[in-house]
């Protein structure tokens, strides 16, 4: 009898720990945003806001990009153009994009703005795309979708750590188009 009632109140334990949170393997369900509104183009990416599922602005999106210098080497520079990028699909997560501090196309999410409106947790993309469906020269303004899983990192050091058992936000479909009138027209 000592040994099933042992048994019993192991497993309760293991099923306790895991069901909370507990051990390396606890995969948690990403909160879902809402992108609303329109997208702006900023130096080297775009910027958008996110809202929760019943309409709050707390968030904001930011695709950061970034290439080699062409002056120096190993420095890497936020372009004022992402022409380079026209039709292509972006994996993120994988490779160079696979940490914060080596990413080239980078999904950053901002949340909890302190009393001054500095932001306090951040959120990198760590699977997912961005396709960039269209990109004017000259320009960080563009036309694209994306779908990606954001995970909580640490920006307080230098290297961007994801946090142990962090939060994670997850946005099924963003589409945007910064490309105006005006752009496609000179185009032409």
């Amino acid at each position: 009898m000592k040994k099933i009632s042992f048994c019993f109140a192991l497993f309760a334990v293991l099923f306790f720990v895991v069901s909370c949170g507990g051990g390396e393997s606890a995969d948690p369900t990403c909160e879902k945003i809402v992108m609303q509104g329109d997208a702006s183009t900023i130096l080297g990416g775009i910027e958008a806001n996110a809202f929760d599922e019943n309409g709050n602005k707390i968030r904001k999106l930011t695709f950061q990009f970034w290439k080699e210098s062409e002056e120096e080497e190993d420095v890497l520079i936020q372009p004022s153009d992402i022409y380079y990028l026209k039709g292509k699909t972006i994996n993120l997560g994988e490779d160079k994009n696979a940490t914060y501090n080596s990413c080239r196309e980078c999904v950053l999410l901002s949340t909890e703005p302190d009393e001054s409106g500095e932001f306090t947790r951040f959120f990198f993309a760590t699977s997912g795309y961005l396709q960039i469906e269209d990109a004017v020269e000259n320009s960080c303004d563009s036309k694209g979708n994306g779908s990606f899983v954001l995970s909580e990192i640490d920006l307080s050091g230098n290297d961007s750590a994801m946090v142990k058992h962090g939060k994670c936000y997850e946005i099924e479909s963003f589409n945007w188009n910064t490309i105006k009138e005006t752009d496609t027209e000179s185009e032409e």
